[in-house]
């Protein structure tokens, strides 16, 4: 959590590196083919991040075609400090082409990841979901130059061992639960 906000406590941190194909996602310029409006949702592995991306999502509101749970939670976007806005995000359960992933869904409608940097090889980007308790979270982008700077020690050091962790192939990701006491670090 940015160390520069009002006081607050946090009660989980989800990170993912923002990738060339997100930035597309959030631009809603995901599709390769004429033939359908790409991907717009955000994926993490169901396992073990179901857990506590469950905590975001609190409420049940639906079910999918394929029967699981469709979770909602409220993020909120600070503008200023006297302006926030207020956004029902869902949680998508896995689908039968993707059955090992979970989704946050229509990324491009939501005015907090619009603002995310383009990230670069020298200086990727991270998107940072912050629950606090009072059962809603935040969006927030931060270069890992700015993490030293700018961010909790604990959820810095976590996001440099993601990054070593999977080496550039694929998108560095984990969590820290505050509440247990567990972390995780995607590998």
């Amino acid at each position: 959590m940015p160390v520069t906000e009002p006081k607050r406590t946090a009660v989980a941190v989800v990170f993912k590196q923002v990738m060339d194909g997100d930035v597309r996602k959030l631009a809603a310029q995901s599709n390769d083919s004429p033939t359908g409006g790409g991907a717009r949702d955000l994926r993490f592995p169901m396992v073990p991040f179901q857990g506590p991306l469950t905590k975001f999502f609190p409420n049940v509101v639906g079910h999918s075609a394929n029967g699981g749970p469709v979770r909602q939670g409220t993020m909120v976007w600070v503008i200023d400090s006297r302006n926030q806005q207020k956004y029902n995000v869902e949680l998508h359960p896995p689908t039968n082409a993707r059955p090992r992933e979970i989704r946050i869904a229509r990324i491009h409608d939501l005015d907090p990841m619009q603002h995310c940097p383009t990230p670069t090889d020298s200086d990727p980007v991270f998107l940072f979901l912050t629950l606090d308790t009072s059962s809603t979270f935040r969006c927030d982008f931060a270069r890992l130059s700015d993490l030293s700077r700018d961010w909790h020690p604990e959820i810095a050091q976590l996001v440099r061992r993601s990054l070593v962790a999977m080496r550039g192939k694929n998108a560095a990701c984990g969590f820290k639960d505050f509440q247990t006491e567990t972390e995780y670090v995607h590998e």
